[in-house]
């Protein structure tokens, strides 16, 4: 019972992680476009006031989900990191 239990939960996780990954994906289409648009605007890559403010959103949003802060904080730079290297190569 509880083995069959722990593989339901496993199997949760791993759809949960799908999830991420879609979303993720989404979130690099939009990344895409947006580096298109600076580009045409002949604007900077780099917004450290674009940065901050989606760090402070996502921390904000982190504390009433009840995640850790410093995991949403890795996560966040992971993912800006990742925006500006892509913007940079399109």
């Amino acid at each position: 019972m509880e083995k069959e239990q722990l593989k339901t939960l496993r199997a949760a996780i791993a759809q949960t992680d799908r999830v991420i990954i879609e979303h993720i994906a989404a979130r690099m289409e939009l990344v895409a476009k947006i580096a298109m648009l600076k580009r045409k605007l002949q604007i900077p890559t780099k917004d450290p006031a674009v940065e901050d403010e989606l760090m402070n959103a996502n921390k904000k949003i982190a504390t009433e989900c009840g995640v850790p802060l410093d995991l949403v904080e890795k996560i966040s730079l992971l993912l800006i990191r990742s925006s500006l290297e892509q913007q940079d190569s399109n």
